[in-house]
């Protein structure tokens, strides 16, 4: 398992902290994940629905255990971001079989974010005070680095939940091109060459 240095925001005391970014991360270290995150995901729609909070969050059935398969294929490749001993965010990339849809690189490869998760205690999904910030921006980071040196230029893409495309959009620079029927109605999202190189630059 390959890793890697990283600062992430507590928002606890409002000052950066030592992370790990690891970089490839196999099927069993998924399952540990799962194993945590799916109780603490429960207990905050049991926590929406006392307080009349409404719907649940769009992504509070994923199972990682259940992507633990794909972590073992080549064309995949599955991140995560660690502090304080507990797996802060979780991504899992496509290297295979995607391009970019944007000009001027239209029809060139690019990475593709098959999954992208913080852990419920830093979503505002599932709790009203996250403990960490910048976990989703580095990992979208680390999804640009690995594009670079894939020889992909930074290309990234990937279909948005609704809750999350203000993030895709103002905080990762990503541009919608439109919701598309064939794959849940969801909305594509795609990082470009230059807008790959400005989000790289971002502290947080």
């Amino acid at each position: 398992m390959s890793s890697e240095a990283i600062k992430i925001f507590d928002r606890r005391t409002c000052q950066p902290v030592e992370a790990v970014l690891h970089t490839q991360l196999d099927g069993s270290r998924l399952i540990d994940v799962e194993a945590m995150w799916g109780p603490e995901r429960l207990r905050g729609i049991r926590s929406r629905l006392a307080h009349g909070a409404g719907e649940p969050p769009e992504h509070w059935h994923w199972n990682w255990a259940r992507k633990a398969t794909m972590a073992q294929l080549l064309a995949y490749r599955a991140f995560g971001v660690e502090a304080e001993g507990l797996m802060q965010g979780l991504m899992m990339v496509c290297l295979s079989g995607k391009q970019a849809r944007l000009d001027p690189d239209r029809g060139k490869p690019l990475v593709y974010v098959e999954f992208i998760e913080v852990a419920p205690w830093n979503a505002r999904e599932f709790v009203a005070h996250p403990a960490y910030g910048g976990v989703g921006v580095r990992l979208m980071q680390a999804a640009v680095r690995l594009s670079l040196d894939e020889g992909f230029a930074g290309r990234v893409g990937l279909h948005s939940l609704d809750q999350a495309k203000r993030f895709y959009s103002e905080t990762c620079l990503m541009q919608a091109l439109g919701r598309e029927p064939g794959y849940y109605n969801l909305e594509y999202f795609e990082l470009t060459a230059a807008g790959a190189t400005e989000l790289l630059e971002r502290s947080r």
